[in-house]
């Protein structure tokens, strides 16, 4: 209880804070991250969880997606766990395809993927490219079918690359600690992108 009050004091200290400065950007944007978390459980039908994932400060889709972030709440029903769980892991497989995508400045082209049903990198192995050619533009063809001939074609090396990605997804994070830092937490907003979960869990 006494570090879920700590990190809705942090949070609405870092509201007035971005008021009193005029930093208006930093306030729409934990809104705009807030209400795209809202989004998601609403279409993974998880949506009365709204309230304890604020509690439990987890309001980023990295958040979302993470393991560690999930582990912070109390224990579900085995099947309300199971299905959470299930929905964060195929989350953090689109926020690894859009990652990936991102890095081949091709990020303008993840809607027309998930289109046609493909949501993780696995996934772009079996996209024929006959009924990738009517969502993607002929100007980003060429590129797409580089970056997808680019993948390695191991499960290693194919894991290996989905971690690398996932470290950048949780990294580029803006706010993904801003609220969640325990009460031992450095006091900077300089390390709001990085990521101490690990260390909240040992108080």
């Amino acid at each position: 209880m006494l570090k879920q009050y700590l990190r809705t004091l942090l949070f609405m200290f870092i509201v007035i804070y971005a008021i009193v400065i005029g930093k208006t950007d930093i306030l729409n944007e934990l809104i705009e991250e807030s209400a795209q978390v809202d989004e998601w459980l609403e279409q993974s039908d998880l949506g009365e969880y709204k309230k304890l994932f604020r509690d439990y400060g987890i309001s980023t889709l990295s958040g979302c997606a993470s393991p560690e972030h999930l582990d912070r709440l109390p224990e579900l029903p085995a099947a309300e766990e199971k299905r959470l769980r299930r929905a964060a892991q195929v989350l953090q497989q689109k926020l690894v395809l859009r990652q990936w995508l991102a890095t081949r400045s091709l990020q303008h082209v993840y809607s027309k993927l998930l289109s046609l049903d493909v949501s993780s990198l696995e996934d772009v192995y079996w996209l024929e490219d006959s009924i990738a050619r009517h969502v993607i533009d002929a100007k980003d063809f060429n590129a797409w079918s580089l970056a997808r001939q680019s993948l390695p074609t191991g499960k290693e090396e194919l894991q290996s690359l989905k971690n690398e990605l996932w470290n950048t997804v949780v990294k580029s994070s803006k706010h993904q600690d801003a609220w969640t830092w325990d009460a031992q937490s450095d006091d900077r907003i300089e390390s709001e992108e990085e990521c101490n979960s690990s260390e909240e869990d040992d108080d």
